[in-house]
C-alpha cells in the first residue's frame, strides 16, 4: 500500500481497494492526486462564494495579525518618549491595537464559518448524491 502523505501518485482510497485478479470481485480504483482533486473541484465549484470568502477572510486575518506587533512596537515607542520627557499619544494607539485585535477576531470567525458551511454543503451533495446511486429500483411485480 503506497504512504498517501509522500505524494504519491495514488489517493489513499485508491492504493487501499483490492488489486483486480487477487480478489477477481473488484476493479482498480486508480486515480491520482491530480484527479481527485479535479472530481473534488466539480463538486465544490457551486459553492464557490464561501470558498472565496473563506480564502479572503484568512488573508484579513493574518495581515490584521501581522499588524498587532507593529502597533504593540510603536506603543514601545511612545513610552520610551514619555519616559524621555517627550509627548506620547499612547491613547489612539491603545485604541488602534484594541480595533485591530477586535476585526482580527472577526475575520477568524468568519473563516471558521464559511470553512465548515462549504463543508456541510459540499458533504450534503456527496450525500444525495450517493443516495441517488444506491436508491433501490422498484420491485417488479
Amino acid at each position: 500500500m503506497a504512504d498517501m502523505y509522500s505524494g504519491g501518485s495514488t489517493s489513499a482510497i485508491a492504493s487501499s481497494a483490492p488489486e483486480h485478479g487477487k480478489s477477481g470481485s473488484a476493479d482498480v480504483i486508480s486515480m491520482s492526486a491530480a484527479e481527485v482533486t479535479r472530481r473534488l473541484a466539480a463538486w465544490i465549484s457551486p459553492h464557490a462564494g464561501f470558498l472565496v470568502l473563506a480564502a479572503a477572510s484568512s488573508i484579513a486575518t493574518v495581515l490584521l495579525q501581522l499588524w498587532v506587533p507593529i502597533i504593540v512596537g510603536s506603543a514601545i515607542d511612545q513610552l520610551i518618549r514619555l519616559v524621555q520627557g517627550g509627548e506620547a499619544a499612547l491613547l489612539p494607539t491603545l485604541t488602534q491595537l484594541s480595533l485591530v485585535v477586535l476585526l482580527a477576531s472577526a475575520t477568524q470567525w468568519l473563516a471558521s464559518w464559511s470553512t465548515n458551511k462549504l463543508t456541510y454543503l459540499v458533504t450534503r451533495d456527496l450525500r444525495d448524491a450517493a443516495r441517488q446511486e444506491c436508491k433501490p429500483t422498484a420491485l417488479v411485480h
